[in-house]
């Protein structure tokens, strides 16, 4: 398995720990997040097509994805445009989050939601429905060993 990605962390995992095959952006690392943002991870990105690319946001409401940082919002909407489906990974405590946050992605841009409860609104359950999200909770599904993946966080 391929990894492609914009973030430290992930990369050390995925190389140390796990014995992946790595692939890391360049650009400006983020203190707290440790991304890696810019028009350099752009340009790296824009070369790669995958399977799957997993993407972490911080907000999700009935219209869709948001990101609170412009530069990561656009590195993630990189990826999005590169993938052939989209798995956005978010815990219960970003639904419906206030926000004056910078829009990723509509809805139906997503294929699968990977969160750790149950959704309980239910105007947001109807959106994700509607917009043919499959909702799966932690630890429920496995993805292909043999494929290439852009991971986000």
């Amino acid at each position: 398995m391929k990894i492609i990605t914009n973030n430290l962390k992930v990369a050390s995992i995925a190389q140390s720990k796990l014995n992946l095959d790595v692939f890391l952006t360049g650009g400006a690392v983020r203190n707290l997040s440790q991304s890696i943002v810019g028009t350099e991870a752009i340009e790296f990105l824009q070369q790669f097509s995958t399977l799957y690319a997993f993407i972490s946001c911080s907000s999700l409401d009935t219209k869709g994805l948001y990101m609170a940082d412009l530069m990561q919002t656009q590195t993630k909407q990189m990826m999005i445009s590169h993938t052939q489906k989209v798995v956005a990974l978010v815990d219960h405590t970003k639904f419906l989050k206030e926000h004056n946050f910078i829009k990723m992605c509509p809805l139906d841009a997503i294929d699968y939601l990977i969160t750790d409860q149950k959704i309980n609104d239910p105007k947001l359950a109807k959106a994700l429905e509607q917009n043919q999200v499959k909702v799966i909770y932690s630890g429920s599904m496995i993805f292909p060993v043999d494929s290439l993946y852009m991971i986000s966080c």
